[in-house]
């Protein structure tokens, strides 16, 4: 019943796949996946489920009582062998912080979402959708260890989602799912203290309420959560208002500020990437099926959709290689 992490070796010729091998990820709905910058180790997080556990325990007077439990959440580590194959888990750490429960429904348990190296992979970003939290641990390469050295609790509601870190500023940002806020973090590599700078938000302009669990894809909530290779914009995918955010991230303090909202080309848009010197913007609409492609100018800024492509399948996650 636990998730699995599969490694394959790729034909660079062909782009053929080939499996080398599979290990549990000792976890439930393993859901983010990053690589250390070492490629020695593949860190994953392990969402958990809303099913509960039944179970009977004696309260402090001794009387039996029937409780229940939501399915674990954690974070596990998995070295990856010289083959190129995945190996067993070698550190695992539990999120047993308590729930917000602003949203009942999908806050009732710890649900870390996605996990992310720095870029010197001495920290890890785990953003836990579950109890509103922001968490930071610092990771021992040598041994494959992690320990929490900063947690932040951002209001009730928010559910955050993704984290990027900036490629060569000393910042990460997360997408908030649940209401569409994107938060900004400083943090220092050597002594592991971070700090929130800013919370922007993903919209100039909320349509109606904000009432996730009476219609969740009319609302906004944000998805995907990108840097530009430039270094000076930041890309949010916001469902629901079916468009590209686009912040000004100001170098000297990692402050956001809303400075486009792009149409998706689509519904629902999941995932954006962009090409490698930042170009060109690819969007995948999951709920209309498009992959829309965008030429962009880093000049001025200016962007025009310039191919739509229709996919049979509903496109969740876009990678350039």
């Amino acid at each position: 019943f636990s998730g699995e992490v599969y490694a394959f070796s790729i034909d660079r010729e062909t782009g053929e796949l080939k499996k080398i091998n599979a290990q549990q990820s000792i976890g439930v709905f393993p859901n983010s996946i990053a690589m250390h910058p070492s490629q020695k180790y593949l860190i994953v997080s392990n969402y958990g489920s809303e099913d509960t556990v039944v179970y009977s325990e004696r309260d402090e007077k001794g009387v039996w009582q029937l409780k229940r439990r939501c399915e674990e959440g954690n974070v596990a580590v998995l070295p990856i062998g010289e083959d190129g194959a995945v190996l067993p888990v070698c550190e695992l750490v539990v999120h047993d912080d308590p729930p917000s429960r602003h949203y009942p429904r999908t806050q009732s348990s710890p649900k870390p979402h996605s996990v992310d190296f720095s870029p010197d992979g001495s920290l890890v970003v785990v953003t836990d959708r579950g109890c509103d939290l922001v968490v930071v641990y610092r990771f021992d390469v040598m041994t494959g260890k992690l320990t929490r050295c900063f947690s932040e609790k951002i209001p009730d509601g928010l559910g955050p989602r993704n984290s990027v870190f900036h490629p060569s500023l000393p910042y990460f940002f997360v997408a908030c799912e649940l209401y569409p806020y994107v938060l900004s973090f400083s943090y220092d590599a050597g002594t592991g203290i971070v700090r929130k700078t800013c919370m922007a938000r993903a919209v100039k302009s909320l349509r109606e309420e904000q009432d996730l669990m009476k219609n969740f894809m009319r609302m906004a909530h944000t998805a995907d959560i990108h840097v530009h290779p430039a270094g000076n914009k930041l890309t949010v995918s916001v469902r629901g208002y079916n468009q590209i955010s686009m912040f000004d991230i100001q170098s000297d303090t990692g402050m956001l500020t809303l400075a486009q909202e792009i149409p998706s080309g689509g519904r629902c848009p999941r995932s954006c990437m962009w090409n490698k010197d930042g170009t060109s913007l690819y969007v995948g609409n999951q709920e209309s099926g498009e992959i829309s492609v965008f030429n962009y100018s880093i000049r001025d800024g200016a962007y025009q959709l310039v191919q739509s492509i229709q996919e049979e399948r509903t496109p969740v996650c876009i990678a350039i290689c």
